[in-house]
């Protein structure tokens, strides 16, 4: 019985989402329709979606409690390099306490052992973004993109191509040549003094060639870490969500 009123709340919910959006004149394609089904109630959700490039896609998204009242932020995470749980393990230990405080939408995505500008994944997360900007309570000027090595260097190509999507980014453990191109997004970037796979001084050097241009870049060097110890830098990355606009 308590499963059946439950799934009697979230139908009534979604009718009233598409009724309310139909009177609004928001026209609803069927991708629309497929994305405003997911249970969007408070806490971690797994989706194995197929809607959005008819391949299956595994994605978590995390929402806030349903208390609080406003429109919320939309926080895009990018995991490290791998597949399989890798997605869910960069969200346990990182993005979810750090943004535990926050008014957001966490969507942390499966690369699924690609790079994350890669022809597919590049598709995949701007039609994300759209549809979650278009479908749900979100303030589309509050998008933020963060990640951590494969990732920190997919927040650091999403923000120099579409900066206009986005608010700030917070790249960490990263190596993304800036090569002359302006990047106009603030930033807080985040990096090991020890990393063994991307020496700081060579993100150093990127970064202050792209500080030159824009003033709103932060970069943290973290004593003591390497570049596979992901899961200790989440006081910086709990400093980073503290320092976005």
């Amino acid at each position: 019985m308590k499963y059946i009123a439950t799934l009697i709340i979230v139908v009534i919910a979604f009718s009233c989402e598409l009724a309310k959006m139909s009177q609004s004149g928001h026209k609803l394609t069927t991708m629309d329709k497929q994305f405003l089904a997911l249970d969007t109630t408070s806490g971690v959700h797994d989706f194995q979606i197929d809607f959005i490039d008819k391949q299956s896609w595994k994605l978590r998204a995390i929402f806030p409690k349903k208390d609080v009242q406003g429109s919320k932020i939309l926080v895009i995470a990018l995991h490290w390099a791998g597949g399989g749980e890798t997605y869910k393990v960069f969200s346990e230990c990182l993005v979810a306490p750090a943004f535990a405080k926050k008014n957001a939408i966490v969507l942390v995505p499966d690369a699924e052992n690609d790079i994350w500008y890669s022809p597919k994944n590049e598709k995949r997360i701007l039609k994300l973004i759209q549809l979650a900007n278009k479908n749900w309570n979100i303030d589309s000027k509050k998008v933020i993109i963060m990640g951590y090595s494969n990732g920190g260097n997919g927040a650091w190509y999403f923000v120099e191509h579409y900066p206009e999507l986005f608010q700030a980014a917070i790249p960490m453990a990263s190596a993304y040549p800036i090569n002359g191109q302006k990047i106009e997004v603030p930033l807080f970037v985040i990096h090991g003094v020890n990393d063994e796979l991307f020496d700081i001084n060579r993100t150093r050097l990127w970064v202050e060639e792209a500080q030159k241009e824009n003033k709103k870049i932060v970069f943290k060097r973290i004593p003591g870490l390497s570049h596979f110890e992901a899961c200790n830098y989440l006081p910086a990355l709990k400093e980073a969500v503290e320092w976005l606009p």
